[in-house]
């Protein structure tokens, strides 16, 4: 596949502070902006339906609930949002009633919601609070069937008959950034902390103030756009008051920023999903102990591990994928992990085009589809009115099948790509040489990048590297290491060394320091090399 390089600006030959200026104009932000958001830019509670109603039934719940069931459940998603959703609210709930009357809930693996939810796990609950996932109607009444109220704190699309049945139900109250709210891309998390803040104002206290870490996690690692103004004052306050110890040690003294949740947090995290292990990340923000602490995180790393081992098992034992020119299809044998997401993105990487990786089942197939080099995948899929759904992101997004419909699906799918030519579309903010990165520099991009996610990327960077100008190495056998003059370019999960010696190089990344033994190192994190023609 093509690399296509849209950059942005040429900053060759530009002063620091033209750069600087340029890159603001080119994302049409202001300095003082992206620096001092402010609290108004919160959007005001009348706006969030139901924050009144779901007060009384916390309220109630915490301070007039009978003694045989006096028990607050909080049921958890599976992503690292339904985790910090889950740790706000069991956090919040701490300053108000002993930890012996909260209890908490997770599914196994990746599914979502309360579908078939062992009602066993009420007997003593007064009030269930679900955070950051959705469900059908009938389920939510099968709950309220046993006598158990319900809150929800949520942010996914709502079904009418859930919005009309919740009305007029003074047991169930629904809180939600998808309902008619101004900013749908708030997250589970920020609607959790956003309700906790909420009833910190109707009972004179600030107890979610030490909260907000969390909601800015959540909020970064489920792709919600941190340009909205609500989710940036999140984001930014989050970013810039890190509270919980356990952000704190995924860092390790680096500095602790959005790539650091995307790259560092999530897929760790996510990796004890898929490989079963819920109920042993469930409490994983709740942590204090800085000894409990390590040795859970290395644990989930170690799982990590294990989980990309059996993706590699998998791939060469028990993966039959068939190339049909603009589309190819991966069937998997079905396992007892949740892996199709990793391995569609691993093969992918392999063979550079729209691909869906499935499971055979009685009379349907499902399972991941990624893509590359086309706009949306997932409408493409809608428009062949072959599938029985498509649900995620544009180019990576759950999808099932009916058997007898996979051929036409395939076919259809050829046919609306027929005269697509596929390129890798890299956007390159700035293009500059390395003479051009100094401290002061990387300290300037540092200031301007507090927040970073969907809809504000890292800046990045583009330098070319003559043959004579650099050195490359490999760190553990592992990680390559390019060394040019008094600064360092690191490429992780690589160490193909061998094709870039002796040749000119293109370098692309995002730029940052590293300190050790009190030095600090200019440093570029390699997203792509070209090797120039």
């Amino acid at each position: 596949m093509k690399d296509n390089l849209n950059i942005k600006i040429d900053g060759r030959g530009k002063d620091r502070l033209e750069i600087i200026e340029a890159l603001l104009n080119s994302r049409n932000a202001d300095e003082f902006e992206l620096l001092n958001p402010s609290e108004n830019d919160l959007i005001p509670y009348d706006d969030m339906i139901n924050l009144s109603k779901g007060f009384d039934l916390l309220y109630d719940s915490i301070f007039a609930n009978c003694s045989r069931h006096d028990k607050i459940l909080i049921h958890a998603d599976v992503d690292v949002d339904g985790l910090t959703s889950y740790s706000i609210i069991y956090q919040y709930l701490k300053n108000y009633m002993p930890e012996t009357r909260i209890k908490a809930t997770i599914n196994k693996g990746k599914v979502h919601g309360i579908e078939n939810y062992d009602l066993n796990n009420l007997e003593d609950v007064d009030l269930m609070i679900i955070v950051d996932s959705i469900n059908d109607l009938e389920e939510y009444q099968r709950i309220l069937e046993t006598g158990v109220k319900i809150l929800i704190l949520d942010h996914h699309i709502i079904s009418k008959e859930v919005i009309e049945f919740e009305k007029n139900n003074e047991n169930i109250c629904l809180i939600s950034s998808a309902n008619n709210y101004p900013n749908p891309m708030l997250s589970g998390s920020g609607v959790v902390w956003k309700f906790c803040r909420y009833f910190d104002d109707m009972t004179l206290n600030d107890y979610s103030d030490s909260l907000v870490d969390l909601a800015m996690t959540g909020i970064i690692s489920d792709m919600c756009d941190v340009t909205t103004k609500e989710n940036y004052y999140i984001c930014h306050k989050g970013l810039t008051n890190i509270k919980n110890p356990v952000l704190k040690e995924f860092a390790k003294g680096y500095t602790f920023n959005g790539e650091t949740i995307t790259y560092g947090i999530a897929p760790v995290i996510n990796s004890a999903m898929r490989m079963l292990q819920n109920d042993y990340v469930l409490d994983i923000f709740n942590l204090v102990d800085k000894k409990e602490i390590k040795k859970k995180i290395e644990h989930l790393k170690f799982i990590k591990t294990k989980q990309n081992e059996e993706v590699e098992k998998l791939l060469s034992t028990d993966t039959d994928i068939k190339d049909y020119g603009k589309l190819a299809v991966a069937v998997i044998k079905d396992n007892e992990y949740n892996l199709k997401g990793l391995m569609a993105n691993a093969i992918m990487s392999n063979i550079q085009k729209p691909l869906i990786c499935v499971t055979k089942h009685d009379n349907y197939y499902s399972g991941s589809a990624r893509a590359i080099g086309v706009d949306n995948f997932l409408k493409i899929s809608e428009d062949t009115n072959e599938i029985v759904f498509a649900k995620g992101h544009e180019n990576a997004f759950g999808i099932k099948i009916n058997s007898d419909n996979l051929d036409s699906y395939v076919k259809k799918v050829n046919k609306i790509l027929n005269e697509t030519e596929f390129k890798n579309e890299i956007t390159i903010d700035c293009q500059i040489n390395p003479y051009q990165i100094t401290i002061q520099f990387i300290d300037d991009i540092e200031r301007l990048s507090v927040v970073t996610g969907e809809g504000y990327k890292p800046y990045k960077f583009m330098v070319e590297l003559k043959a004579n100008t650099f050195s490359v190495g490999a760190i553990k056998n592992t990680h390559m290491k390019i060394t040019s003059a008094d600064m360092n370019y690191i490429k992780w999960n690589d160490n193909s060394i061998e094709q870039y010696m002796g040749k000119d190089i293109i370098v692309i990344g995002t730029l940052n320091k590293s300190k050790f033994m009190g030095k600090v190192q200019k440093q570029m994190i390699i997203d792509k090399i070209i090797v120039k023609e």
